[in-house]
């Protein structure tokens, strides 16, 4: 002790001080350090939450990503699907359209041809008829006589049959 007042210090007050230390360490430890302490524990454990979360969130993330370029691609392709569809859909119509087309020209021509061989024979039926008038007016003139309708009948019977053996 002589030698703590050689240096100039008080062992009682040093123990007061020692004493005024340990309470103090006590008092900051369980009113300062403690709190702290679990206010940097709670703290931690949020982090450690949030970092499992963030990660939970990124999985979640790239698996609906997955998902959604699953269904892009599916959309794709069903819109291929479409337009194969919808093209093969317009050369059946075209296919269709063509054939009627077809039929309505070929009906046409038919009808024509039936048109144009009606007037022909219309018209050599009046060439006969006028041809048997012209014979029958020549023979009168020949023979000075009046022909009867019989002799014009025969005239045009006669020229039909010859008309018709010319044909085959």
């Amino acid at each position: 002790m002589e030698l703590l007042e050689k240096f100039g210090i008080d062992w009682r007050t040093l123990i007061a001080q020692a004493v005024n230390f340990l309470i103090v360490v006590v008092v900051l430890w369980k009113f300062a350090y403690k709190p702290v302490l679990k206010l940097l524990q709670d703290r931690s454990k949020r982090v450690e939450k949030s970092i499992k979360d963030a990660e939970h969130i990124e999985k979640r993330l790239q698996k609906i990503e997955a998902t959604q370029k699953e269904m892009i691609k599916k959309a794709e392709a069903e819109g291929q699907n479409i337009l194969k569809a919808a093209e093969v859909q317009a050369q059946e119509q075209s296919a269709a359209a063509m054939e009627k087309t077809r039929a309505e020209v070929k009906t046409v021509v038919t009808k024509a041809k039936k048109e144009i061989q009606a007037a022909k024979d219309s018209l050599l039926q009046e060439a006969r008829k006028d041809m048997a008038h012209l014979m029958v007016q020549a023979l009168e003139k020949v023979v000075q006589t009046k022909a009867g309708s019989q002799d014009q009948e025969l005239i045009e019977k006669t020229l039909q049959e010859v008309y018709s053996h010319r044909k085959q």
